[in-house]
């Protein structure tokens, strides 16, 4: 496991991690991207809200897949609001292997770049692709994080599931924000 920390100050810390859909899974309940769709609007807005809920409640280091999707879009949240009024925030981005963004377009992969280059902790879990990749990596944020907070569509399979039921098993505190409500 490769692991570059760029961490300054207070090492104890409230770890809370995202899990989420992909653009397909998300545009089966919104217009993913569409700022003129209400839906993706709430999502984008309720993702804000919850961040900032748990910055207030101490949270002090977000952990994110990088994977296109809610793994983005909470980092970007999590990097927006350290520049506003939590400049404490710590981003993690744990990499469930060396080429996650091979199939990527341009702009997504730019993106990735940005936010890696913004983070404070980088976690490469694998090498390289396998099937179980992006589950190891999902296994370790789970184990780190003290909260798991999943943007779900209501599938109970794939990824996120997946995820959900893991954290179940060990035990943590799961805030689950369902996207068919917003």
């Amino acid at each position: 496991m490769l692991v570059k920390y760029n961490i300054k100050g207070k090492t104890a810390m409230k770890i809370a991690m995202v899990t989420g859909h992909r653009p397909k899974g998300l545009n089966k309940v919104m217009k993913y991207g569409d700022y003129d769709d209400i839906q993706f609007m709430e999502y984008v807005e309720s993702m804000g809200y919850i961040v900032d809920k748990h910055l207030r409640d101490g949270y002090d280091l977000f952990i994110s897949g990088g994977a296109i999707g809610v793994d983005l879009d909470f980092a970007e949240m999590v990097q927006h609001l350290r520049g506003t009024k939590y400049s404490h925030v710590k981003l993690e981005i744990a990499i469930p292997c060396d080429n996650q963004d091979l199939k990527w377009s341009l702009d997504d992969k730019q993106r990735y770049k940005e936010i890696l280059a913004d983070a404070e902790i980088i976690t490469q879990v694998g090498h390289k692709f396998t099937s179980w990749c992006m589950q190891k990596r999902n296994e370790y944020m789970v184990d780190k994080a003290d909260k798991v907070i999943a943007f779900w569509n209501g599938e109970e399979h794939g990824g996120t599931w997946n995820t959900i039921q893991y954290a179940k098993k060990r035990g943590k505190e799961i805030e689950i924000i369902d996207l068919r409500s917003l």
